[in-house]
């Protein structure tokens, strides 16, 4: 198993440690403080484990309430190495989102994009990227 974030959780405390986490086996990373602004720098293969991490949630058990602001770091390029592809994840995480918020949800939108995001695009094997990148404008165009 890689070293990927594995979860995200809303930690209750006091003003300098209550946030959203996302967290891995090895470590934690706050990523929003108490006020939901964004306070990690975040590499494009960390968005795209927190971005599983949501679409599972959104799959198997609905989002929470509380997790919405997770939105906020998609709204930031961090990642200054790989800019086009960290926009094209944005714009996504921004389409499933709006694709979730309403009514008649399409799911099956949604599971092909978790396929996408979650199976076929990595660091190991960037040769892929680029036509995972296609499929995704693709998908984006549509949505």
């Amino acid at each position: 198993m890689k070293n990927g974030f594995i979860d995200i959780k809303k930690i209750v405390g006091n003003k300098y440690n209550a946030g959203i986490y996302a967290y891995s086996n090895k470590h934690a990373v706050q990523l929003l403080d108490i006020n939901n602004r964004v306070v990690s720098n975040l590499k494009i293969m960390d968005k795209i484990d927190i971005f599983k991490i949501v679409l599972n949630k959104m799959i198997n058990n609905s989002l929470s309430p509380e997790f919405l602001g997770i939105e906020r770091i998609f709204d930031v390029r961090m990642d200054a190495k790989e800019q086009d592809l960290e926009e094209a994840v944005n714009d996504l995480f921004h389409k499933v989102m709006f694709l979730y918020s309403k009514p008649n949800v399409n799911i099956k939108e949604i599971l092909s994009i978790s396929d996408l995001v979650s199976n076929r695009l990595s660091s190991d094997n960037y040769k892929h990227n680029d036509y995972v990148k296609e499929e995704l404008s693709e998908k984006v165009y549509y949505i």
